[in-house]
């Protein structure tokens, strides 16, 4: 299905692999409906220590389940897909994937579905304000 939402990456790759896997999904191609409506193109914001992204367009949601995760996942990390485990959650701040690397149980990346899945733009903007607001100190640049 085709909505306008908000995700969250966490990566917890090497700073190159981060940027990269970050890169991947600032080019997640967008379902423009209506076609040219600026307010559906991709928007990004990157954490202070470039390790996570927030994610803002008129997607479809399959865009970013956790196979197209893990592949995006694969090809950042140069990793073979059988390396790689996948569970998810409901989290405070809507549906979690949690990436870990089958062999180690090393944290590789997670993604947060921000309110929820089939939530409209306004509950998935209101469960990206709280986590930022809950995360201020990773966000805000106090300098600025």
């Amino acid at each position: 299905m085709d909505r306008h939402f908000y995700f969250l990456i966490i990566s917890h790759l090497t700073t190159a692999q981060t940027a990269g896997l970050l890169d991947k999904y600032s080019t997640i191609t967008v379902a423009d409906d209506p076609p040219h409506n600026p307010c559906n193109a991709m928007h990004w914001r990157t954490r202070l220590d470039g390790q996570a992204a927030l994610y803002e367009a008129f997607f479809n949601e399959a865009a970013v389940n956790p196979n197209g995760n893990r592949g995006r996942l694969v090809s950042a990390a140069g990793m073979t897909p059988n390396k790689i485990n996948t569970a998810t959650n409901d989290g405070a701040y809507g549906p979690e994937q949690h990436f870990t690397h089958k062999d180690t149980d090393a944290a590789l990346m997670d993604v947060i579905i921000l309110g929820g899945d089939s939530t409209n733009w306004e509950e998935s903007r209101q469960a990206t304000l709280s986590y930022l607001a809950d995360n201020s100190v990773e966000w805000d640049n106090d300098d600025a």
